[in-house]
C-alpha cells in the first residue's frame, strides 16, 4: 500500500515517530513525506530514526530542504526513481506480492500560482503514457470552488492550471473515504480556514489494473492530512 503525507517537517523525534506510527498502523510499503525540511547535512541522523531496514530517496539535489522524502520496503516492493523534479519524483514500482507494476509521482506543490507552473508542465511530461500512473500527494492547488471553506472563495484563476494539467494526463481524482478538506490552518473559530489540497488522481489504466480509492487520515498533529 501506498501513501503519503505532509509531515511539515521531520527533524524532530516526535514527528519522525508519528511517520513510523503511520507506517505500522496502515501497513504501508511505501510512504511519500512531504515537506520535511531536512537540509542533506541532516539526511543520516534523521534516517536512523526512521525504518532502517527500508530504502529512502530524497530530492535535497532539486531542492536543498528535501520537500519529497520517499521511504519504502525492499522487501516488498522494487521502487526505481526515473525523474526527480523540485516538486514531483516520478518512479516505477513492482509489487512483489500482487505481481503489479505501476508508475507513481509524488508532488509537493508550491506556494505560489505561479511556481507551480512547472510542476503542472513536468506531470505533463508523462501525458503520452499508457501504463497504470497515479499521481498522489500535496499539490497545494484546489481543484474546484468546493475545495475551500473559509478565507477568500475559490477563484478561476486558481483552479485553472490545474484542471487543465489533469485533462491533457487523462487523469481523474480516485474516490476517497475519510474528510473532504485535507488541510486547516489550526485557527480557532471563524478564523479556521478548510482546503482541499491533498488528492491522489490516476489514469484508465492505473484505474483497470488497480481498482483502489484513497483513505483520508485525519491529520494529527500536522496540518494536513495523510493519504492511503
Amino acid at each position: 500500500m501506498i501513501g503519503t503525507w505532509n509531515i511539515r517537517g521531520l527533524n524532530t523525534p516526535l514527528k519522525q515517530k508519528e511517520v513510523l506510527n503511520l507506517i505500522h498502523k496502515y501497513n504501508l510499503s511505501v510512504l511519500g513525506i512531504l515537506e520535511t525540511k531536512v537540509k542533506k547535512d541532516n539526511i543520516s541522523s534523521v534516517k536512523e530514526n526512521l525504518r532502517r531496514d527500508w530504502e529512502s530517496f530524497i530530492n535535497n539535489e532539486m531542492h536543498q530542504m528535501g520537500m519529497i522524502w520517499i521511504h519504502w520496503d525492499p522487501k516488498r516492493v522494487a521502487l526505481k526513481v526515473l525523474y526527480s523534479y523540485a516538486q514531483m519524483v516520478h518512479c516505477h514500482v513492482q509489487w512483489h506480492e500482487q505481481k503489479l507494476e505501476f508508475f507513481t509521482s509524488f508532488v509537493y506543490g508550491f506556494n505560489e500560482l505561479e511556481e507551480r507552473k512547472s510542476l503542472w508542465k513536468d506531470i505533463k511530461t508523462y501525458a503520452s503514457s499508457n501504463e497504470a500512473w497515479c499521481v498522489i500527494g500535496d499539490f497545494n492547488a484546489v481543484l474546484t470552488s468546493e475545495d475551500r471553506k473559509g478565507g477568500n472563495p475559490v477563484s478561476n484563476g486558481e483552479t485553472a492550471d490545474f484542471r487543465d494539467c489533469l485533462e491533457k494526463c487523462g487523469l481523474e481524482e480516485m474516490p476517497f473515504s475519510g474528510p473532504y478538506f485535507t488541510w486547516n490552518n489550526k485557527q480557532k473559530g471563524g478564523d479556521r480556514i478548510y482546503s482541499k489540497l491533498d488528492r491522489m488522481v490516476a489514469n484508465i489504466e492505473w484505474v483497470l489494473k488497480m481498482g483502489t480509492k484513497t483513505v483520508i487520515i485525519h491529520e494529527g498533529i500536522s496540518d494536513h492530512c495523510p493519504l492511503i
